[in-house]
């Protein structure tokens, strides 16, 4: 009987203060799937089966990856995002704990009389509660519950992060591919240049001087043919390590899109990035959780306050019953280290979160403006600068064909063209780059009222990939004797 009042003394109040809440991460991380969708345009399969993520792999690789199939396919499978997902777990179930109160204590012996003398034999048991476990639980599951709320925000600002990562190596494998067949496309017409400049050499048609001229202009082409292959493999292995390199084989589109008829506004991309950003969210949830961990420590200078019931029985059969309570005195140990800590934390957060939000409209304006500078230069050279060059060719051939200039100009003029095309496709490329990492600065895919029509401009001609060199036949060339 006395044992069954001890359980319902200690278990009454564990059954009143304290919940149940679940370890699972099925809640949180359907949340945080929500916030993902809406921001990234990407589905964060946060707590799927393994069998569930092939069947979402394999579906994407039927078709070329697009850079938002690329990043979907790297929440999926990027090994190294997978482990930071993981954390929303270790999160909840830190909630979980913190809403869990100490297992009450139970202690007993017995007393026998010295010597034999007597029959009856004494006996305690009692048993007690951490009361101040009990005081601490709200506090507690408010800090845990505030920081659940952090992880959220984190693993978000990182699906955003990796993101970032995938388009731009999405955009930069695009451009080294198309550099690389503009090179082979110049390697061609110099190869077929330096077999000619050799049998007009035998024939004594030039000098030595233009032989060798022909000879390394044909060597360098080649160097930089080895150049433009190490780098488009090394632009593929690092798309295929983001994407997650077990993916399976992919392909993606073969050259890289043109600029949207669309720019952003800078002022609604600072306004949105201030008021949607994920790390900026979690950074500004810091101090408050310093504050509870204040809160916390100072309740819990005393270490534990043990409050209970004891039954005793003396040896001569009288028993009492009575509460008992069991403290530790803070004498030493009165939690100031501790205190001063979290207080010098809680000054480091603050400044922490005014130097994120400067650095937040920081990298909105660099990225705004590098994209801006960027656009300009891509209209300039297809309004410009390719128009020309094409009509430089062009011309250098209508003079080629009547004999006016040799096919060494011919060759120079096209190989000018492929060297102005190469520079586009890289402008290209670091406008796209630069597109992702505004979306990065602005926390998420930039909203419909934040961009406005781009200026209009009237294109002379659209920027095609030039055609393959013209093979210079040894028949049609100018014969002039050199020494």
């Amino acid at each position: 009987m006395r044992l069954h009042r001890l359980a319902l003394f200690l278990g009454a109040p564990v059954l009143s203060l304290s919940g149940c809440v679940s370890t699972s991460a099925r809640r949180p991380a359907g949340e945080v799937e929500s916030m993902v969708q809406e921001r990234a345009g990407a589905r964060l399969s946060a707590v799927e089966s393994d069998t569930s993520i092939q069947n979402a792999t394999s579906e994407l690789l039927k078709q070329p990856l697009s850079p938002e199939s690329a990043v979907q396919l790297a929440l999926l499978n990027n090994p190294s995002f997978r482990g930071r997902v993981a954390e929303l777990g270790i999160a909840q179930a830190a909630l979980a704990q913190a809403a869990l109160l100490e297992n009450p204590k139970v202690h007993a012996s017995l007393r026998f009389p010295r010597g034999g003398e007597g029959r009856q034999t004494g006996s305690e048991i009692g048993g007690t509660i951490n009361f101040l476990d009990l005081i601490t639980l709200p506090l507690r599951r408010k800090l845990a519950s505030t920081q659940l709320e952090q992880a959220k925000y984190r693993l978000g600002h990182e699906t955003l992060e990796l993101a970032t990562e995938v388009k731009a190596a999405y955009y930069h494998l695009q451009a080294t591919r198309q550099t690389l067949e503009l090179r082979r496309f110049a390697l061609e017409g110099l190869e077929a240049a330096s077999i000619l400049s050799e049998r007009q050499r035998k024939a004594g048609n030039i000098s030595k001087l233009d032989e060798a001229s022909q000879q390394a202009a044909y060597q360098e082409a080649k160097l930089e043919v080895g150049r433009a292959e190490v780098e488009e493999v090394a632009a593929r292995e690092r798309f295929a390590a983001l994407i997650g390199a077990q993916a399976g084989p992919w392909t993606i589109a073969d050259k890289l899109a043109e600029p949207p008829a669309v720019e952003p506004v800078l002022e609604k991309i600072e306004t949105t990035a201030l008021s949607q950003r994920w790390d900026l969210a979690a950074a500004r949830r810091e101090p408050s959780v310093l504050k509870q961990a204040l809160r916390v420590n100072r309740l819990s200078m005393f270490s534990s306050i043990d409050v209970g019931i004891d039954s005793e029985r003396e040896l001569d059969g009288v028993t009492g019953v009575g509460p008992e309570v069991e403290m530790s005195v803070p004498l030493f140990d009165r939690k100031q280290a501790s205190s001063a800590k979290l207080k010098a934390q809680l000054r480091q957060s603050q400044s922490t979160l005014a130097g994120l939000e400067t650095q937040i409209r920081l990298q909105t304006r660099i990225a705004h403006a590098q994209l801006v500078q960027t656009r300009a230069a891509i209209s300039s050279y297809q309004t410009k600068l390719l128009p020309l060059k094409r009509r430089i060719v062009a011309e250098t051939l209508k003079n080629y064909n009547y004999m006016l200039l040799g096919v060494y100009q011919l060759l120079e003029s096209k190989r000018a063209e492929i060297e102005a095309q190469s520079a586009y496709i890289d402008t290209l490329k670091s406008y796209w780059v630069h597109w992702a990492e505004l979306e990065r600065a602005a926390g998420g895919r930039l909203p419909q009222d934040a961009l406005q029509p781009a200026p209009a401009e009237k294109q002379e001609e659209q920027p095609e990939q030039p055609s393959r060199p013209e093979q210079p036949q040894p028949g049609h060339e100018h014969h002039e004797e050199k020494p």
